[in-house]
């Protein structure tokens, strides 16, 4: 399901991280365990994402949201309330890379998430809400970014509903996931994309309900 999220974010902006699938065998040195084998993925570097995007890596615990790319920004909010996840934070840098352009004239870093673990639509066994949202799990989506202006968030809505179709082409023609898996996947995102022409319950969660 992790896996799934970085693929699908991969889609709607090229600020993230690459993934590859990998089967490791689980080797026992002291051989008194069988190997197991089990599916995982591998992600790319944060330098080579930087290289990619010809920029380098920002590492500073201070920044502020409003003081990243605005578009990047808008993007990295409506993806992560589409898939649930509130387990991260641009100060600190709590599941999160910046990344700043080489060009002088774009001073403003990209955000780019990582690790999906604690998010509804991955809903892994032990992944518990975020403190402070007043919700009981995670499968409860609560938009918690700052205010950003109204064109940049509805730029960032229509590229997310542009994909709906590949986002579920993606998840269905997935092998290695079961049919109830897929069928919780759609399903959580399905809740989201009943969102798409309702401009009064957009405008309620993306306008009104940002932070000051």
């Amino acid at each position: 399901r992790e896996y799934l999220v970085y693929k699908m974010y991969n889609l709607v902006t090229d600020f993230s991280f690459k993934v590859r699938l990998v089967q490791a065998d689980y080797i026992d040195s002291n051989q008194k365990q069988k190997t197991i084998t089990k599916y995982g993925f591998l992600i790319e570097h944060i330098k080579a994402l930087a290289k990619r995007q010809k920029c380098v890596e920002v590492e500073n615990e201070k920044l502020a949201q409003q003081w990243m790319n605005k578009d990047a920004m808008a993007l990295f909010c409506v993806f992560n309330y589409m898939i649930g996840n509130t387990d991260w934070s641009v100060t600190g840098l709590h599941n999160i890379k910046l990344l700043k352009s080489k060009d002088i004239a774009v001073p403003e870093p990209y955000p780019v998430p990582y690790d999906f673990d604690f998010s509804g639509l991955v809903d892994t066994d032990y992944a518990i809400p975020t403190e402070g949202l007043g919700t009981e799990n995670v499968r409860e989506r609560v938009y918690v970014c700052k205010c950003i202006e109204e064109t940049k968030m509805y730029a960032a809505l229509d590229n997310v509903f542009s994909h709906k179709d590949d986002f579920y082409s993606l998840i269905r023609d997935f092998e290695f996931l079961d049919k109830k898996n897929k069928t919780s996947i759609i399903k959580f995102l399905d809740e989201f994309f009943e969102m798409e022409g309702n401009e009064r319950l957009i405008k309620r969660v993306f306008i009104d309900g940002c932070r000051q």
